[in-house]
């Protein structure tokens, strides 16, 4: 591992951030991605990961599951009158 990353690791313990990768929206918790590295997995360099607060991903996470839940309501109300 390079001192980037482990620069990284180090930082993203001491402020409860995670891992993050844009290219298929990816997120680790430190520990989850030190595993995946170990096993050989996304051992890609530092400037592939950005740190982010892990509630951004609940957050978006909650918004399209109330967004899907609209969209099943909807098609239920439809239903109803058909």
């Amino acid at each position: 591992m390079n001192k980037e990353m482990e620069g990284l690791f180090k930082r993203a313990k001491e402020e409860g951030l995670w891992f993050w990768c844009h290219y298929q929206d990816l997120w680790f918790s430190p520990d989850e991605l030190r595993k995946a590295q170990a096993d050989g997995r996304f051992r890609w360099g530092a400037v592939n990961w950005k740190l982010r607060d892990p509630r951004e991903q609940v957050k978006k996470l909650e918004r399209q599951a109330a967004e899907k839940l609209s969209e099943a309501n909807s098609l239920r109300a439809v239903l109803a009158k058909s």
